[in-house]
């Protein structure tokens, strides 16, 4: 098991090759993201990043949870490093 312990995440990868997210600024959390699921918030991240908009991530259903641009910045390099490691 791949354990990832970041700035903005921390999580780790299942035997199932799913990503565990089990804490995003700060706050726990518990959601799962398979490789396609954390490619495609990457690149929606990566999107709103290039156009300098703030974004807002919604924890456990119900907590709005901010990410300025350069933690936006943070966060989408912290999601390469995971799917690098679940691709092998």
């Amino acid at each position: 098991m791949y354990e990832f312990n970041g700035n903005m995440m921390s999580g780790h990868v299942n035997e199932d090759q799913e990503f565990v997210l089990t804490n995003i600024k700060h706050l726990n959390t518990n959601s799962v993201f398979d490789e396609e699921q954390l490619e495609a918030l990457s690149q929606y991240l990566q999107s709103q990043q290039q156009k300098g908009e703030v974004c807002t991530m919604i924890l456990n259903d119900q907590l709005p949870v901010p990410l300025q641009v350069d933690e936006v910045s943070t966060l989408v390099n912290e999601m390469e490093k995971v799917m690098h490691k679940m691709k092998g």
